[in-house]
């Protein structure tokens, strides 16, 4: 696959050839649909940093101080994810594949979050919305406050090859040329010329550090530097326009279009040390092992999964998704969005195909809380895979999608 393919997350996406749906896209009745694999990003959280962080220092003006704990589902995240639940369940019973006020078999239902805080209460709060009353409660494998290895992007390999082989995909120093435009905006939005970090400094510009990259084994791939600090940023401000959006003085300066331009770092930060294939399969094999199990998992009717955006941004890297556009979002990998890798049967023929969209909420019903029903639904736009057999729908080849976990799994690292 080209490179400029692999930008799964640029800017570029913005001029993707597939167009929003507002609904999700369905077939007429000579499909069935059989199963349904979810992986979903938690819900609306906390910044993650502390706010005696360098993010204090960087900025003239105050952060919000948040009643939960740094990196925690909110409140208004776990209203949302309920509500999201909901929705699923209607929509599942409108295809047909469960029935109102009738419960599942525990053994055709799996959710299964990572263990952070923030993933066992989104895992909490959509079956809550999705199963009520059923008894059905959603798993997870490792101690609490621990990543779990499934949902866990990390360098599994201390191989030297390896390592030089991801450092020389990461184009570090084109990216950080790339993002002077956003880095600028960003830096007037937060008043960084005024901020503690520039006091006695003349000279004192937010985009003047390329940063390093970081391979190690147990690690995420990592990089220092302005790209670092400028996501992380970024990430705050759009928490802020998610969950406050009237008390910050940074946020009250930020029209649509600086948005899409500063998004553009948290954006860029993913796709170069994310995004590209050969990084993302190595990164995402345990996730796509654990997929093409529960896939094959005749009992199973719906499987449901909770971890992160990284998590996302690799197992769609890894299995080549085209780019894409996600209309009335900022985000690439929205806060609470949901990947669903739908498995249709055709039954004229027998085959199989897989439906895969990209559902999330919109800024606007996020910020207003606002119910998802089949009348008033979430975003939904639909996802294309390179070298895919599609349909006249546009749904890929169950055997293709098989085949692509199959080469990922069996990728080698050393």
């Amino acid at each position: 696959m080209k490179k400029s393919c692999l930008l799964l997350l640029c800017a570029v996406s913005f001029l993707s050839n597939y167009a929003a749906s507002s609904v999700h896209t369905t077939p007429n009745t000579d499909y069935h649909l059989e199963k349904l694999f979810i992986f979903s990003r938690h819900g609306v959280r906390t910044p993650i940093i502390k706010s005696d962080s360098k993010l204090t220092q960087i900025t003239s003006y105050q952060w919000t101080a948040w009643q939960e704990s740094p990196g925690e589902l909110m409140s208004k995240g776990a209203d949302l994810e309920v509500k999201f639940g909901r929705y699923i369940r209607d929509y599942l019973n409108q295809q047909g594949l469960t029935k109102i006020n009738q419960c599942l078999p525990p053994e055709q239902v799996l959710i299964y979050t990572n263990s952070l805080q923030r993933t066992l209460a989104t895992g909490q709060a959509l079956t809550l919305g999705l199963f009520p009353g059923c008894g059905i409660q959603p798993v997870n494998h490792v101690a609490f406050g621990t990543m779990d290895p499934v949902f866990n992007p990390i360098v599994r390999s201390s191989s030297e090859t390896f390592k030089q082989a991801v450092i020389s995909r990461i184009p570090l120093k084109q990216a950080h040329q790339k993002l002077q435009t956003a880095y600028q905006v960003l830096g007037e939005v937060i008043n960084y010329a005024q901020s503690p970090q520039c006091q006695g400094k003349t000279d004192c510009m937010f985009f003047s550090e390329e940063g390093k990259l970081k391979v190690e084994k147990g690690k995420e791939v990592g990089v220092s530097g302005t790209l670092r600090l400028g996501k992380t940023v970024v990430d705050n401000l759009l928490i802020e326009l998610y969950a406050n959006p009237t008390s910050s003085k940074m946020l009250s300066q930020l029209t649509p279009e600086k948005w899409e331009i500063i998004n553009q770092i948290k954006n860029e930060y993913f796709t170069v040390l994310r995004g590209e294939k050969f990084i993302a399969s190595h990164l995402v094999q345990p996730l796509a092992t654990f997929m093409q199990q529960e896939l094959r998992n005749s009992q199973r009717t719906i499987s449901l999964l909770v971890g992160h955006d990284t998590n996302i941004i690799t197992l769609l890297g890894a299995l080549g998704v085209k780019s894409y556009r996600l209309p009335n979002q900022y985000e690439s990998t929205p806060i609470g969005g949901k990947v669903f890798f739908e498995i249709w049967r055709d039954k004229k023929n027998n085959t199989r195909w897989v439906n895969t969209q990209y559902i999330y909420q919109s800024i606007e019903q996020i910020q207003k809380n606002e119910a998802l029903t089949l009348a008033t639904p979430p975003q939904a736009v639909q996802l294309h895979f390179e070298q895919c057999n599609e349909n006249e729908l546009g749904f890929c080849a169950y055997s293709d999608i098989e085949a692509k976990l199959t080469e990922i799994i069996n990728q080698q690292s050393d």
